[in-house]
């Protein structure tokens, strides 16, 4: 997949999502994502927290945290392991940190 269909999937997901969301991208299947991918990722949850939106990365695989965690992204890329966890809304493993986009 390229960044612009990557984008285009994004852009789609976000036009289909309103406040207070969640938007979940739940990339637990992939083995592979590029660091452009998670910035832009990172540009989409700052456009929903604008908007309202909640916003969750979810992977319960360690290589996708350590990615997140070496491209400087883990303040900006709420990231919880199941979807389950995302639809509750505080996944006991994120009480300490706010989703993109909840109030705090």
């Amino acid at each position: 997949m390229t960044i612009g269909s990557w984008r285009g999937l994004l852009d789609k997901a976000d036009a289909a999502t309103g406040p207070p969301g969640p938007l979940i991208v739940d990339c637990e299947g992939l083995t592979f994502m590029s660091c452009q991918a998670y910035l832009t990722l990172a540009e989409h949850a700052a456009g929903c927290q604008a908007r309202g939106v909640r916003f969750w990365l979810v992977s319960g695989r360690a290589h996708t945290r350590r990615a997140v965690e070496a491209v400087g992204l883990a303040s900006q890329l709420p990231l919880v392991s199941t979807v389950a966890a995302a639809l509750s809304g505080v996944p006991a493993s994120r009480r300490s940190a706010s989703p993109a986009g909840a109030a705090e």
